[in-house]
């Protein structure tokens, strides 16, 4: 799976993973992680799920 993130969004993501990185001691904290962790979020949290619903309809609604 692929996707493109606007320049200022995927500057966040590497940031935090940097940020993770740091955190945990290691080299780096791959992109990948932290894309699945959150979709292991949206299973297993109802509120983010519905939160995400609602970003996603405001988005697309646009």
């Amino acid at each position: 799976m692929t996707t493109d993130l606007a320049p200022q969004s995927y500057r966040q993501l590497v940031a935090y993973c940097g940020e993770l990185a740091e955190t945990f001691g290691r080299a780096k904290v791959p992109h990948a992680e932290v894309i699945r962790a959150l979709v292991a979020q949206l299973e297993a949290d109802p509120a983010l799920r519905l939160a995400i619903a609602d970003a996603v309809q405001a988005r697309m609604s646009k």
